[in-house]
């Protein structure tokens, strides 16, 4: 099975825990962990696996997005743009796999819930290779709730 969407899922948890790491609100925790359960939720629901795709293509699309837009922003340290880049890359391939792109296998229809419910239970784990600060990921949180 394929990992690119579950590794955008775990680009937003990441970011989620960083901003509770930071001292930040919930607030912004709270967002990013609905917005992640809503596309899982979406994805179970979803009666066919065309739909079920578009839904996690979407869903990549807005993070990469995102990060390109951060990216383009001033007042951010060149090491945190070189890790909005990381980011992106890391969106980039999971979406890649999942469609099939760029020497990936294609997640197979019949596996795109388990590949949904996969990237969320391992986004926590994705905290310990990416460190943004609390202001980058508000503003992370806003752009996607945004898009």
């Amino acid at each position: 099975m394929r990992r690119r969407q579950i590794l955008s899922f775990v680009v937003v948890l990441i970011l989620s825990t960083q901003i509770d790491a930071f001292g930040s609100t919930n607030n912004e925790n709270d967002k990013l962990k609905k917005y992640i359960n809503d596309v899982v939720q979406k994805v179970e629901e979803a009666e066919n696996a065309e739909e079920k795709r578009a839904l996690l293509n979407t869903s990549f699309d807005k993070l990469i997005t995102t990060f390109e837009k951060v990216e383009k922003m001033k007042g951010f340290s060149e090491e945190e743009i070189a890790q909005i880049g990381v980011l992106k890359s890391v969106i980039t391939d999971r979406k890649d796999e999942l469609n099939g792109d760029n020497g990936f296998a294609k997640v197979e229809n019949n596996q795109l819930n388990n590949y949904a419910n996969f990237v969320q239970q391992n986004m926590e784990q994705a905290q310990n290779y990416i460190t943004i600060s609390a202001g980058l990921a508000v503003v992370i949180v806003l752009l996607l709730l945004l898009l």
